[in-house]
């Protein structure tokens, strides 16, 4: 996890759920956390696998521009850390995307 991303984490109150941070991450599209997850989100929707069946449908099926795909595997990668740091779990990209999201 970037030292960013943690450094924008303590400033959160740690009653936050994972929408309150997604919507916290995109008032501004200056915001700092928005800016740290932007290349974890770009590296992963190219090299792990998982995330990159994610992208490519969200681009195919979904009809997204790659920056609205990009801006989606960002906002599902800041869900996947809170639930990590909620439940004390490594980061499991099996979990990332599921065929049954596809008929969605």
């Amino acid at each position: 996890m970037p030292i960013q991303l943690l450094g924008e984490r303590l400033v959160l109150p740690d009653d936050m759920r994972a929408k309150q941070w997604g919507a916290l991450a995109g008032l501004d599209p200056r915001s700092y956390l928005r800016i740290a997850l932007y290349m974890p989100a770009l590296s992963a929707a190219r090299h792990d696998p998982n995330v990159r069946s994610f992208y490519r449908h969200l681009l195919d099926t979904r009809g997204l521009k790659e920056l609205q795909a990009v801006c989606a595997v960002m906002r599902k990668l800041l869900l996947a850390i809170h639930a990590m740091l909620r439940t004390n779990s490594p980061f499991n990209s099996r979990r990332f995307f599921s065929p049954t999201e596809m008929t969605t």
